[in-house]
């Protein structure tokens, strides 16, 4: 498993940062190490229809031209007050954008994930799709005079090692599958 966490503002920053030194820079507020309290940084949204997306680091120097990615996860830790509408995910590739699910947010901080086995466009991700994505949250209209509150965004990348047949494949030991290598 990788996680991947926000290392830029994305597309769109039209939430409100609480951190007055992260001034035009969003993804510094939902960095937090305990995302528990409203003592950190955060983003907050009074009222709705706006969203803010984050772009993510790439993955790790690691080859997964012989790996399966079988799933990616959005993983949100937030809170609402008198609110009745959430955010809901999502996730936008450079290309295609998604909007998901609502997010499972209540008057307490929580975590809240939504995961897809597929990319954007229906096909195996790759880490072309990874490299690329911006993960985010949208809210509509409607939510009233309460207040959302994000302390925390990150990706979360799960995959399976896979070995291809007569592939050499370094191992760290110095020997090589396909091949005896001493």
């Amino acid at each position: 498993e990788d996680t991947l966490y926000p290392n830029a503002n994305g597309t769109f920053q039209q939430f409100s940062v609480k951190d007055s030194t992260a001034t035009g820079r969003h993804w510094t507020s939902v960095d937090e190490v305990d995302g528990s309290a409203d003592t950190g940084t955060y983003v907050y949204l009074t009222g709705g229809d706006e969203a803010d997306y984050y772009e993510t680091e790439n993955l790790e120097s690691f080859d997964y031209t012989y790996s399966i990615i079988d799933s990616v996860k959005i993983h949100v830790r937030g809170k609402k007050t008198g609110v009745t509408t959430s955010p809901s995910f999502y996730w936008y590739d450079g290309t295609t954008a998604v909007t998901g699910g609502e997010i499972a947010i209540t008057t307490s901080y929580a975590d809240s994930y939504e995961k897809r086995t597929t990319n954007l466009t229906g096909g195996a991700w790759t880490s072309t799709n990874l490299n690329n994505l911006q993960a985010g949250l949208y809210i509509n209209a409607g939510v009233g005079t309460g207040t959302v509150y994000i302390t925390q965004i990150n990706v979360h990348v799960y995959f399976t090692v896979s070995v291809a047949a007569n592939k050499p494949h370094t191992i760290t030991q110095g020997i090589t599958s396909g091949g005896i290598t001493k």
